[in-house]
Order: C-alpha cells, then structure tokens, then sequence
C-alpha cells in the first residue's frame, strides 16, 4: 500500500507542480496566505453566506470584511459584487463556490474584478475537479478561476485527508508561487512575518492518493448521476437541471426551520444522514459584528440559513441506497405539503 500511494503521489507532484499547488496545513492557511501574496489591504469583499473560517482569514491579514448578499443557490452575483465594487479601500473579492455550485457569470464576475483592479480569489474546495466553460476550446478549471485558486482538503471535502485537514493554493505566476512558498515556510511578506503551515508528507500522500481515486474513477460523473436521480424529488433543489453539485452532499432549499428539523427526524428514523450548513451565516458571528451596518441587509442570506438541509452525494452511493434516500425525501416532502 506504501509504494502504490508513493507512486501515485508521484504521478500527482508532477501535474500539480505544472499548474502551481501549494500544500498547506488548511484551507484557512491557504486564504491567509493567499491574501498576502497578493499584498491584499483595506476591505475584501465576501458573501455574507459562507464559514466563519473565511472571515478569520480575512481579519488575519489585517482586512476588512464587506459583507454581500447571495442568492437562491447560495453564490455571490454580479448585481451583489457591483453594489459594492468598485467602492473605496476594496481591494479583494474572495468568491467560496457554496456546495458545488458555480456562478452562471463566472467570466463577466472575473472581468468585471479584472476592470475595476480588484483581485479574485476563488475558495474552490468544493468544486475540485470540475470544469467550467466559457465558449468552444475555452474549458478552464474550476480550482483556477481568479487571480488565485485555493481548497481545503477538510475529510468533509470533495478530496479529503482522513487523519486530519490540509490546504492547497494554485498560482499561475511562478514568482509569487515562490513568495508564497517561503511565507508558509517562516518567510517574510508583504509585511506579515511568515508561518509554519508545511503539510506532512504523510498527509500530502493521502491527498494525492483520493485525488488519484477522484480522477481515475471519475466521481464528478458518478456524482452528476446521483444529481439526475435527486432532481426527482419534490422541492426546491440547489442545482439546475443539467448540472450537478461536485460536493460530498447535496442541498435542498425548504421554506422554514421547523420543516426542516421535521424533514430531518424523517430522515434520521430511516437512518439517512443529513447537515444543516451555515446555520448561523457568516456575518452574524461576533468577530463580524464591527463591520455590519445593517443586520438585515442579507435577507436571501438569512433564508437560506434557516431553510437549506443538505443529504449525501457520495459517489460510492449504490443505486439502491441513492433510491432509498430519493424515496424518503420524497415522501417527506410530500407530507409537508399536505399538511
């Protein structure tokens, strides 16, 4: 099991390397010092539906949060970003891809960024290995999107590290890749002394390992093929028709959190996992109060919070456990409506 991990990794290094990983210690290290390296000051745009880690990372570069609203699928849109960008000391827009999902404007969001000298970060830990498309020959990753792509190899992830957490940062320039490197590594940044966020080897090899399973038996396929299947259930589900969700779980949207603790139960006496994500949203935490002027200016922020139930979208889900779970659902949203 060593060698075949070790000669896997080494296969991974290589494709890695070509397109800039870093590996850190986690996703918030890889934002941290994403932030850093792109010398990032002053305020940095953020969705107000996201994980608080995003924010820590955020007042640990000595920036400030400007909260947005999102909407119905959880992302930031550009009608949302325009409200607030351009606009005075913004000098960062950091875009988390919220359960697979990816903006419809992708590019006029990156342009739009690119043209108002504004840097994009892309959080892209739940996206990893999908692609979007711009037009004909124009496939880009989606870990890539922006001026810097970064993931968190969480167990929870798409690509996970099971005895523990990890970060990646993708950087096309090779000279902040080297700043970067050194920061993570004790070095001196941009005015921030540096930390020590090098990821074990052993960890690293796990990584590349469940990359290598990720690829060589396609989940993101097998995950669109469990998505066809849930598009089935009754209800208002994150993903449009034709596309699919690229996370360990997929999210449904319900109108009230006393529906969804009743779907919950439901789900739970059938033994069928269930989480509630972004319960409390970002910008109610108390490190984010400071940089609020108005408590309900995230009303789609707020609906989601307390309505969004996400179940299983594993792609070791066997056809008959993935109709179990469409069954229940199902029947569970079905009594709800009849009440």
């Amino acid at each position: 099991m060593i060698n075949e991990v070790s000669e896997t990794g080494t296969l991974f290094d290589r494709e890695m390397d070509r397109k800039g990983e870093i590996f850190v210690n986690s996703g918030s290290d890889a934002l941290y010092a994403a932030l850093v390296g792109l010398n990032i000051s002053g305020k940095v745009v953020v969705p107000a539906y996201t994980y608080i880690a995003t924010v820590n990372a955020i007042l640990r570069a000595n920036c400030e949060p400007v909260f947005v609203d999102v909407g119905l699928d959880g992302l930031m849109g550009l009608d949302n970003i325009s409200k607030v960008v351009p606009g005075e000391d913004i000098t960062a827009v950091v875009y988390p891809t919220i359960g697979g999902n990816f903006p419809a404007q992708a590019e006029e969001i990156r342009h739009y960024c690119g043209n108002n000298d504004v840097k994009l970060i892309h959080d892209g830990a739940q996206s990893y290995g999908s692609t979007f498309y711009t037009g004909p020959g124009s496939e880009q990753s989606r870990r890539s999107w922006g001026d810097i792509g970064i993931v968190s190899y969480d167990p929870t992830k798409v690509v996970g590290n099971m005895i523990g957490t990890g970060g990646g940062i993708f950087v096309r320039d090779p000279d902040l890749r080297a700043k970067i490197c050194s920061f993570v590594n004790q070095g001196y940044l941009n005015g921030h002394a540096g930390i020590n966020s090098k990821m074990s080897r052993a960890a690293r090899k796990i990584i590349d390992y469940n990359k290598a399973i990720h690829y060589e038996e396609n989940h993101t396929a097998r995950r669109a093929r469990v998505c066809e299947q849930y598009y089935h259930i009754p209800g208002s589900f994150f993903q449009e028709p034709g596309t699919y969700s690229n996370h360990s779980r997929a999210t449904f949207k319900f109108d009230n959190t006393s529906d969804r603790k009743w779907v919950q139960n439901f789900l739970k006496a059938k033994q069928i996992e269930s989480k509630v994500y972004y319960q409390t949203p970002a910008y109610r935490y108390p490190q984010s109060e400071p940089f609020v002027n108005d408590i309900n200016a995230f009303p789609k922020t707020d609906n989601l919070g307390l309505g969004a139930l996400s179940i299983p979208l594993y792609p070791e889900l066997t056809d008959k456990q993935i109709d179990r779970i469409v069954d229940a659902m199902s029947e569970a949203i079905n009594i709800i409506r009849d009440k």
